[in-house]
């Protein structure tokens, strides 16, 4: 059974540092918007063409991954009870990885396949490694391997083996070694990133915040126990068979290890929803119902996402040899689609929307709490300006989904402008969050 518990901040490190990869990705974000807007005429294509392979890394090296390695430096520390070994090499791996993924992704969008691209994976390299030591250096004084403490670790290890495998690829791209063609290579090293590295830190902190945010309790944490090691199980396995090219039924029987293992996870959230506290006690003991917060609501959407990936993910293994190229390279782009803008992108702002509130309180108020008058961290969120733009962005993000499902120019063009709002809406919100951060009686 598991109880949630509130969070103390005395190992965190300087509230600069997170704030400047929260910040940075924030703004990739709003760039990822504008580039979406820009180019939604060459949406589709092959789906490993040079240009949707920089599409995939902004999205995942200057969005998703800055916005976790700002979460990860405050969570880690203040969950896991250790102080980050070092945040100057944390300032050192922004300096590297910063330019190694502009050029990177640059390198992709103008075709340059050759030195530059080697050259700023290289670069990148250096920036992840950076992050992965610092991490690990960090982990050696952890004390309770909690189910948490075990998804970040083995999160970690799939980020040394995307990578490293990531800058394989770049020299592999334009000088071909060995027998193995680059399209498994790239397969390969796309859902190291995707299911090891991305879904296990979800998972991670999932098990840890839901249950803060909803107030859950008295909820068995078996299925999450059992997700960890279905997938870490299956996925090396499944991969492995893949790298052999192994029977479908073969790599299908793998597959569907981590499909359990991601149907265990999803179950498990369902019951931390399931045991949300739905009634309060006001000061007088008065009772009423503890309705939701929307974040959850969009956290949830997210979730179900996360379905319909696995559904199309699992489908593509099994009957990828019956299907016409034409039909499986647009189920690839539409998978790709469901699990970048419908699960990540959209669960990262929704959680976002509880996780920066909180950081600016504590910056502005955890030195004086009791001298004045603070407000309440829920009380910092513009609730209907957030609504309103999770709203935007899902429309914006189903109708990329079915645009590219269908390959109709006029509904690209109707998503790409959604999502270019979208992402100018939410860092302006996150500017509101800041200004009402000020003392009651100063308003």
């Amino acid at each position: 059974m598991s109880r949630s518990r509130g969070l103390q901040v005395r190992n965190a490190p300087s509230p600069s540092l997170i704030f400047a990869y929260l910040a940075i990705g924030l703004l990739s974000f709003l760039f990822f918007g504008a580039w979406t807007a820009f180019s939604w005429g060459e949406w589709g294509g092959f789906y490993a063409s040079p240009r949707n392979l920089a599409w995939v890394h902004l999205a995942v090296l200057l969005w998703l991954n800055l916005i976790i390695f700002g979460v990860l430096f405050q969570f880690v520390p203040v969950v896991l009870h250790v102080r980050l070994a070092s945040e100057k090499l944390a300032w050192a791996q922004l300096a590297f990885y910063l330019p190694g993924a502009i050029g990177m992704t640059t390198s992709f969008w103008i075709g340059r396949l050759d030195w530059p691209l080697h050259s700023y994976a290289t670069i990148l390299w250096i920036g992840f490694f950076l992050f992965i030591w610092n991490m690990l250096v960090t982990y050696r004084k952890v004390e309770v391997w909690t189910l948490t403490a075990r998804c970040i670790y083995a999160a970690l290890l799939y980020l040394l083996a995307t990578i490293m495998l990531g800058l394989f690829l770049s020299i592999h791209l334009a000088y071909p070694m060995g027998n193995v063609s680059h399209l498994t290579l790239l397969k390969i090293h796309a859902h190291f990133g995707i299911v090891g590295w991305l879904l296990m830190i979800v998972m991670g902190l999932s098990q840890r915040l839901l249950p803060m945010f909803l107030l859950s309790h008295n909820y068995s944490t078996k299925p999450g126990e059992a997700a960890f090691y279905l997938i870490n199980v299956g996925l090396p396995v499944w991969l492995f068979l893949v790298y052999l090219d192994a029977s479908i039924v073969v790599q299908s029987i793998a597959a569907l290890l981590v499909v359990a293992g991601v149907l265990s996870y999803l179950f498990q959230t369902v019951l931390i929803f399931r045991n949300r506290q739905k009634v309060r006690s006001d000061a007088f003991r008065q009772k009423s119902v503890r309705r939701m917060e929307f974040q959850l609501w969009f956290a949830a959407a997210a979730l179900i996402a996360l379905v319909a990936a696995g559904l199309f993910g699992t489908g593509i293994t099994i009957f990828q040899t019956s299907l016409s190229g034409e039909v499986l390279n647009r189920l690839i782009l539409i998978y790709g689609a469901i699990v970048f803008l419908g699960f990540f992108s959209l669960l990262t702002q929704a959680i976002l929307y509880k996780i920066i509130p909180y950081l600016v309180w504590l910056k502005k108020f955890s030195r004086v709490t009791g001298r004045i008058r603070a407000p309440r961290i829920d009380a910092l969120v513009p609730r209907k300006s957030a609504i309103g733009q999770l709203a935007l962005y899902t429309g914006g993000a189903i109708v990329a989904i079915v645009a590219l499902g269908l390959e109709i120019g006029a509904l690209s063009k109707a998503a790409s402008i959604l999502l270019l709002v979208s992402s100018a809406w939410l860092p302006v919100n996150f500017l509101i969050v800041w200004k009402r951060a000020v003392p009651l009686e100063h308003r």
